[in-house]
């Protein structure tokens, strides 16, 4: 039984707004019911001690505990009430530690002044104040200001008090609102983080206080606790810094606050609601601390033992120090006399840490601060035995994610889903046990008391029954089936009104009846990655079942199968919720997808078969198959089923099957509807249905273009009758433009679902007739067949050893060892291992495609489409041309991560195989196939493939489940207005229109060019008369149609608006007057000054002729209120539509066009951020990890799929993996030679790059005792690289001679902890005398257009600011490559007169001069192929391993290098010549205009292009960046949804991630709080005395309080009178 009156209590509040807000000491003890003064909580029979925690006052413990002491309830209805702790000294609130320290830190602690100017402090506060009043404008003009001033001036100092009168003027200004509460939204928010974060940077530390002259003592905040530094007379640190307690602390609060009480209220906005009180910085401190109420941190009992809550031994642990603290201060004040204490107050003050009391007091105050910031957050000091509110609140396990952003439900039921074909598409089968158990509350009235009675006689086990009745009071009894008499006492007053006094309307009774046949049901597989994962279905009661049973054509859109999936049902409650789901969440209106517009439901598998079977030519059906099919089909129809007239009369009468089909469409088109014309093309190719070749026209005639036109592959439906052609999965599976979303289109989701329903019944009635199976006859292959295959499996058995030999490009007389010596390189070196493997897999495709060509089709035994797999196949039934090869044909290669299977450290690829097993067999190439069967080691190559595979989807799951969350947190406010605009949850407008043309995905897909003649060709099923003569008669016709005309002349004066042509009134004059002058020169200054003398007149006629286009008619005109306003592209569509045939025709099809158009239109409220999060989270389950893919070429590779999408949208990262540039050449003279030339030159060289192989001799000296090295470098001859990279042998000599062996000695240094001066001393006289003897000389390494060592200075010198920290250090390290180590003086001049001398052999000696260790150096003077050094090593040290150190300073040591970018490659794109770089520099390509088409300029930087281009040109880089993602994967996501993400994540003017940096910016505290870091942003919206409007979508469910989007966005008013 439930209280009387329960219906008369509010289910919510419906809250307008929530303020964050702190409570001061006296607001906490008025708040209190009982002082906590012991830290003891129970008694010996476990009852709760008076002054405990667990006090009676502060409410019921348990369920079984006494009622509550203080409002007299029980555990469930009881709200709980607080407790205080009296804290014997003052301890800071955890939440303030860092605002009292940045305070402190900028504060004069002896004049108690803010170290700023009196001036600019009135500046800040007027900024501040603006902004806080909404005026965002004004605000950031004086932010500018004050950094114009600082850049100009240096410090604030200097600033003078004239320089800030512009400032000031704005204080004079009547703004309205400026003193009521600060406004907040997105704009504010970050405005306000960057204007106080900004105060505190600008005040610089300083050794004399600005007012008081006195030296300012330096504060350090560490471990949230503050160390002051005093400073003495003469300016130096005493000896000791001093810890300043929370006192002293709030004394200098104090202090500080009567010095700068406004412009701490400005920066702190807390203190502006506390303003009453003495001293409001005292909120920052607790003198009592609040004790929650037990109902939030409840006990546990288990057996009869009560275990305390974890959040009340911090308390008890508080209270216990507090104890010791007060006995401290006693004995202090009794002058350290213990005597007169009690025993356990004496044992308590001895075991307290500290020697003296002065300690003992410090240390416990400490203590007592350690275990008050536990209450926040328990890491802050690792205290392991409390829980903090950091620890409730956060992740998701937490209170906020687990409890108040999801909620428990009931009225739902879970089960297994199995499979049902006999149910509609929008029915879900629903066990009887279930239906028992879920009910709805049905109002008694006349219409339905009859059935109620019914239903109540029945009971609770009886279906359809009753389970409970609800009476006028509120009362409700449960009704007993094993007691009729109460039952029909129940039914006998269902509409007798219960007694009252006053006479008064009480309400109705409310009986809970069963779930019924047709009531809606809320359908949920998880994970709920996208709109349809919810869906509203009918129920359909199926007795002695236990499962949910399923149509198959809904797994699409739940991405649900059959082996063992669950999903959710859920019963809504009232009617409101009930009609939502009959309506907007059914089936029906979820048959596109939002993401692309496809559609999602469709026909699969069996359905396929039968439905080619069944329309294919010459399939006919007698009377009674025809007349059993249809009614199968149509069985749900009660009115006349209209039926066709046989195709064949005699000798008997017979309907095709395409007949059958007809009937059906005829029949489920609602009456009065134009039937459908739809032409189309089939799955199945015109050619699979030949049997022979066709044979030459006989009767003149030209062939047709189309093959498909006059054959079953060319589908036409009139009039509702399907002519020709067979329908298979292009038609009712989840295809685009098929024959179902043709229908969907033109007479909506109920027909559409209607039709896939009869199609699903007929199909699975004619498969039971005709029956279909998969035998071994269609696997099979000819003895011909088969014999080709091996011979070509024999060849490509033997063709490894050359594959290898042209892979690693050895000559073909190379012995075995070389070949196998350059293999082993392989493992070490990635590159050569991709050659090998690309190699493998071009020579292996050839054999492959021989293979498949001899066996399929044409091998088989049994040929399509007798052939029943290849029917499965061909008409997209299951499975694809790679399961019929792998069964018939051959596996293939196999792949790991895109590569062949890798070779174990024993060169063996599996232990069965030889090492260096060069047959592509034991690379993973399986020649063998599944019907005759494949070999063990076979079998394990494909076991790795498939396992791969499954890790992979395991890996995925976790980041895509991450990346979406981060999406759906950000986008979630974002909604269409009544305005057309999309604007955030604050009002933000984030676009003017969505996705630039206010069209909705899913309703806007036959609204292009290629399917505006279906359209036109079923113009009278679209059109209604009526509808449009109400449209056009709209208030803005006359004013619509005076503007399109100013559209139209502008347009026949000047062309499209479109047009790059740029016009300004004086160059056109300058033009007339240049036109006018004839040969006379006449300058600049000279039409400039005529064009001022010029007359108003003659200015007036030129600036008419460059006015601007006049803004689009759906720019002016809101086009959903507006018939004729429509936007440009589709009015091109009309105008370029040839198919019309008259006048009429052609108005008519304009109407429809503007029609469709209309209704097109993205319904206000729509929530458009979540469908965008959603169309990019979904489909990024369906990529893989592999995080690379080639580009252009093989050595070229970006990073795609999960990690490309983390770096745009969750980092906006700055340094993104595999940077590029592309841009395409100009058509000029000698293109491929300057192609060539610029491409040399971008591509970075480093030693490891020439180097042939290097050969180390060691000796060991016992004379000298120490090892002796030489090592002798061989370069790869000239001609190998000399097309690759802009470098010569001089060059490269030069470079070893004066940078590489300096780098090789230092690395040598780091391996061998050597002293650096025992290794390498640099001569600095021989250096200068070097410099000087050697200028003048001009050799160059490669005779190209610039000199090497000048592109060098100038790439030094073209970015001189990096962007950020991490290019400082790419800039750094270039430098580092760049300059000689040994010398830190020497300049970059030095080394460009260097680079251009001549060697000689006074320079190679120079080598053994400036290097300790080095005794000697040759090199070949003549070619440059080799160099040779020696050095030694002492034997104190063990023998270096020279391998690891050579081949790191061979890949660090740059001989050449264009900054930021490693290498170039140019390749045809749409047959352009392109340039492509791995790596970007920006302002480098702008040297090469002459060349390059810098207007066709693309980077995936996206910073870059924003610093460079501008934002909007950044918007567009993330849309192509996410859109190519895609791409690679074939998922296709509209540039609707892409656009907004863009436009949200730039809507500053900066490019921001949708991570906690860029949540920080969110007016909505909730919204923050729900996401991450839930305590800093609860901290930051208490500190700024943040409100939250309640109108996000998070903070909504958190208070229970309906979202403001879709439905929520509006109320309706009912007109009683």
């Amino acid at each position: 039984m439930f209280r009387k009156n329960e219906l008369m209590i509010p289910k919510h509040i419906n809250m307008e707004n929530i303020s964050f807000n702190i409570f001061t000491n006296d607001d906490m003890k008025k708040l209190s019911v009982t002082k906590i003064t012991t830290p003891l909580t129970f008694d010996s029979l476990g009852h709760p001690l008076n002054g405990g925690l667990y006090d009676k006052s502060l409410g019921p413990m348990t369920e079984k505990s006494d009622p509550c002491r203080t409002c007299q309830k029980n555990l469930s209805n009881c709200p709980g009430h607080f407790g205080y702790i009296e804290l014997p000294l003052p301890v800071v609130n955890p939440i303030f530690h860092k605002t009292i320290g940045m305070i402190l830190k900028i504060s004069c602690l002896n004049c108690y002044c803010l170290q700023i100017p009196v001036h600019i402090k009135k500046a800040l506060s007027i900024q501040i104040k603006l902004l806080n009043g909404g005026r965002i404008a004004e605000a950031v003009n004086i932010e500018s200001m004050i950094t114009n001033l600082l850049s100009k001036y240096e410090s604030l100092e200097t600033i003078s008090e004239e320089c800030l009168l512009p400032i000031y003027r704005y204080e004079e200004m009547n703004f309205a609102n400026l003193d009521q509460l600060p406004v907040f939204t997105k704009n504010t928010e970050a405005l306000r983080i960057e204007f106080i974060t900004g105060i505190f940077k600008m005040v610089k530390q300083k050794k004399l206080c600005l007012y008081c002259k006195k030296p300012l003592n330096k504060i350090q905040s560490l471990k949230n606790k503050i160390i002051l530094g005093v400073k003495k007379t003469d300016g130096n640190l005493s000896a000791e810094a001093r810890y300043v307690d929370p006192e002293s602390s709030r004394r200098f609060m104090r202090e500080i606050w009567k010095q700068e009480k406004e412009l701490l209220q400005n920066v702190i906005s807390v203190l502006r609601s506390v303003e009453s009180q003495e001293y409001p910085t005292d909120i920052f401190y607790f003198d009592i601390l609040p004790v929650p109420p037990p109902n939030v941190r409840p006990v546990n009992v288990v057996a009869g033992k009560i275990t305390e809550n974890s959040q009340s031994n911090v308390y008890r642990a508080i209270l216990q120090n507090t104890a010791i603290l007060n006995t401290v201060m006693h004995v202090m004040k009794n002058g350290g006399k213990t005597e007169d204490l009690p025993i356990e107050a004496k044992a308590a003050y001895v075991s307290s840490k500290g020697e003296s009391a002065v300690e003992k007091l410090n240390n416990l105050w400490v203590q007592i601060q350690a275990y008050v910031d536990g209450i926040m957050d328990k890491e802050i000091n690792k205290q392991r035995e409390i829980i903090g509110l950091k620890q409730i609140i956060e992740k998701k396990a937490g209170i906020i994610r687990m409890h108040m952003m999801g909620k428990r439900v009931n009225y739902s039921a879970r089960s297994v889903i199995a499979p049902d074909p006999n149910l509609n598409i929008d029915e879900i089968g629903i066990p009887e046990a279930f239906a028992k158990h879920l009910t709805y509350p049905v109002p008694v009235t006349s219409w339905n008391v009859e059935e109620l009675r019914k239903m109540i006689m029945n009971g609770p086990n009886v279906h359809p029954g009753a389970v409970m009745v609800q009476f006028e009071n509120g009362s409700i009894i449960r009704l007993n089936p094993k007691n009729p008499t109460q039952q029909e006492s129940i039914l006998k007053r269902l509409l007798t009104p219960d007694d009252d006094k006053n006479g008064a309307f009480k309400g109705v009774k409310l009986v809970y009846r069963h779930l019924c046949n047709g009531d809606t049901l809320l359908l949920n597989r998880q994970p709920t990655l996208h709109k349809p994962s919810i869906m509203a279905h009918k129920a359909r009661i199926l007795k002695g079942e236990k499962t949910l049973r399923l149509h198959y054509s809904n797994c699409k859109a739940y991405n649900a199968d059959f082996d063992g999936d669950e999903m959710n049902a859920h019963f809504p409650q009232n009617e409101l919720a009930k009609s939502e789901g009959y309506n907007l969440v059914n089936v029906c209106n979820q048959y596109l997808v939002p993401k692309d517009g496809t559609p999602l439901g469709g026909l699969i598998q069996d359905h396929m078969i039968a439905g080619v079977k069944l329309s294919v030519r010459g399939r006919f059906f007698n009377w009674s198959e025809y007349h059993h099919l249809v009614y199968q089909a149509l069985s749900y129809k009660t009115t006349r089923i209209i039926l066709l007239p046989p195709a064949i009369i005699k000798p008997v009468q017979l309907w095709s099957g395409k007949e059958i089909l007809s009937t059906v469409l005829i029949n489920i088109i609602p009456q009065g509807k134009e039937l459908i014309n739809l032409t189309a093309s089939s799955k199945i190719r015109s050619k699979a249905w030949e049997t022979c070749p066709p044979r030459s026209w006989k009767c003149g005639g030209t062939p047709f273009k189309n093959e498909n036109e006059m054959s079953e592959a060319e589908v036409i439906i009139r009039k509702g009758n399907l002519l020709a052609g067979v329908l298979d999965k292009n038609h009712y599976g989840a295809t685009p433009f098929g024959l179902i979303h043709c229908i969907f289109e033109l007479y909506g989701g109920t027909c559409a679902t209607r039709m896939l329903s009869c199609l699903s019944k007929l199909f699975i009635s004619f498969l039971q007739q005709e029956g279909f199976t998969l035998g071994v006859r269609d696997i099979l292959t000819i003895p011909k067949a088969d014999k080709g295959r091996k011979k070509v499996i024999k060849t490509c058995r033997k063709i490894g050893w050359e594959v290898m030999r042209k892979a690693v490009n050895i000559p073909g007389n190379a012995s075995l060892e070389e070949v196998m010596k350059k293999v082993d390189e392989s493992s070490i070196n990635p590159k050569l291992r991709a050659s090998i493997d690309r190699e493998y897999k071009t020579t292996l495709d050839s054999y492959t495609n021989d293979i498949n060509r001899i066996c399929l089709s044409e091998g088989l035994f049994c040929e399509f489409p007798a052939n029943n797999l290849q029917l499965m196949v061909t008409s997209g039934a299951k499975g694809s041309t790679v399961n019929t090869m792998q069964i018939s044909c051959l596996l293939g290669q196999i792949e790991l991560e895109g590569k062949r299977p890798p070779l174990m450290i024993s060169a063996k690829s599996l232990p069965s195989f030889p090492a260096f097993e060069f047959a592509p067999r034991a690379g993973g190439f399986i020649d063998g196939r599944f019907m005759t069967g494949i070999q063990p080691q076979e079998f394990f190559f494909h076991c790795m493939a498939g396992r791969e595979g499954l890790i992979d989807t395991a890996v995925k799951t976790s980041r895509s489940g991450y990346l979406q969350r981060c999406l759906i947190k950000h986008l979630e406010g974002l909604t269409v207005g009544y305005d057309m605009t999309v604007r955030d949850s604050d009002g933000s407008v984030t676009q003017f229109m969505y996705g630039e043309d206010g069209m909705d995905t899913c309703k806007a897909q036959f609204l292009d060019l290629k399917h505006l003649n279906f359209l036109h060709e079923n113009q009278s099923a679209i059109l209604d008369k009526e509808e449009i003569e109400i449209l056009k008669h709209y208030e803005n016709a006359p004013k619509l149609e005076k503007h399109l005309a100013e559209i139209n002349t502008w347009k026949d004066k000047h062309g499209s608006p479109l047009s790059k042509v740029r016009r300004s009134p004086i160059s056109l004059f300058s033009q007339v007057i240049k036109e006018k002058a004839g040969s006379r020169q006449i300058s600049k200054e000279d039409i400039f000054q005529l064009w001022q003398k010029s007359g108003e007149d003659i200015k007036k006629s030129f600036i008419e002729k460059c006015l601007p286009c006049p803004d689009t008619l759906n720019s002016i005109f809101q086009p959903d209120s507006n018939f004729d306003s429509i936007n440009e592209r589709i009015d091109n569509l009309i105008t370029n539509f040839k198919n019309v045939k008259s006048k009429k025709d052609k108005k008519k099809f304009r109407n429809m066009v503007k029609l469709k158009a209309m209704k097109a239109l993205c319904a206000p409220g729509e929530p458009v951020g979540l469908l965008a999060a959603q169309s990019i989270g979904e489909p990024s389950t369906q990529m893989t990890l592999n995080t690379f893919h080639f580009a252009g070429r093989g050595e070229m590779n970006v990073t795609l799929g999960i990690p490309r999408l983390r770096e745009i949208l969750m980092l906006a990262s700055k340094n993104i993996k595999t940077p590029s540039m592309e841009i395409p050449f100009l058509p000029i003279n000698d293109l491929e030679m300057k192609s060539e030339a610029l491409r040399k030159k971008l591509n970075r060289v480093v030693v490891s790059d020439i180097l042939e192989k290097v050969d180390v001799t060691v000796n060991l000296e016992l004379k000298h005792r120490r090892h002796k090295y030489t090592l002798k470098f061989f370069f790869l001859p000239y001609f190998q690289y000399k097309n690759d990279y802009c470098v010569n042998p001089k060059y490269i000599m030069k470079h070893m001679a004066r940078k590489f062996f300096t780098m090789m000695f230092q690395v040598i240094r780091k391996y061998s902890k050597f002293n650096s001066s025992n290794m390498i001393v640099v001569d600095e006289h021989k250096q200068k005398a070097r410099k000087g003897t050697n200028e003048g000389d001009d050799e160059s390494p490669e005779n190209i257009e610039h000199d090497v060592e000048m592109e060098n200075v100038d790439n030094n010198s073209s970015d001189d600011e990096p962007e950020d920290a991490e290019d400082a250090k790419m800039k750094n390290k270039f430098q580092e490559r760049h300059d000689d180590h040994e010398s830190e003086e020497q300049s970059d001049e030095e080394d460009i007169s260097e680079e251009k001398t001549e060697m000689d052999s006074d320079e190679y000696t120079e080598v053994v001069q400036n290097n300790t260790l080095a005794q000697n150096f040759i090199s070949d003077k003549e070619n440059f192929l080799w160099c040779e050094i020696t050095f030694a090593l002492p034997l104190n040290h063990k023998k270096l391993d020279l391998t690891p150190i050579l081949r790191e300073v061979a890949a660090k040591s740059v001989i050449w290098e264009t900054q930021h970018i490693k290498r170039a490659i140019t390749y045809m794109k749409e047959g352009i010549l392109t340039l492509r770089t791995d790596g970007i520099n920006i302002i480098e390509m702008f040297k090469y205009h002459d060349i390059l088409n810098l207007s066709k300029f693309y980077c995936n930087d996206i910073h870059k292009m924003a610093e460079t281009y501008g934002i909007e040109a950044a918007t567009k880089i993330i849309v192509k960046e996410v859109q190519d993602v895609f791409n690679v994967y074939g998922i296709t996501v509209n540039p609707r949804h892409l656009s907004l993400v863009a436009e949200y994540m730039t809507f500053n003017g900066t490019f921001e991630p949708l991570s906690r940096k860029g949540m920080a910016s969110s007016a909505s505290p909730f919204q923050q709080m729900s996401f991450e870091s839930s305590l800093a942003f609860l901290k930051d919206a208490v500190i700024q005395g943040k409100q939250d409007q309640l109108q996000n979508p998070s903070s909504s469910l958190m208070v229970g309080k309906p979202c403001n989007t879709g439905t929520g966005s509006f109320t309706l008013l009912q007109n009683l009178v």
